[in-house]
């Protein structure tokens, strides 16, 4: 029932994990993963491949970080701290790319 939030999706068969933002609830998020994976849409990112291959079922979903008042900028900057804290971008987790430094200004 979380919103605007930042959340964490981890494979329980191998770890990696990948780091997202949604205006949504993180079940509707969710969702959209699955349906995506599911219906073979979106192919090209490395979490819809990584799950293809190890299968939905070992999937979890947490919320790291939610603020009623965030923006969709502030939202996309706590995006990018969380994926740089936790390093889940590609090679070693299933983020696209690894986010440039993110400035306050």
């Amino acid at each position: 029932r979380t919103s605007n939030c930042v959340y964490l999706i981890t494979c329980k068969t191998c770890q990696k994990m990948y780091v997202g933002e949604t205006k949504n609830t993180l079940l509707v998020r969710f969702t959209q993963h699955r349906y995506n994976i599911l219906r073979r849409k979106g192919t090209n990112t490395h979490l819809v491949q990584h799950f293809l291959i190890h299968g939905w079922q070992s999937v979890t979903a947490t919320v790291l970080e939610s603020n009623s008042d965030w923006t969709a900028q502030q939202r996309k900057w706590a995006e990018r701290l969380w994926i740089m804290r936790l390093d889940t971008a590609h090679p070693g987790g299933l983020n696209e790319a690894k986010p440039r430094a993110v400035s306050s200004s």
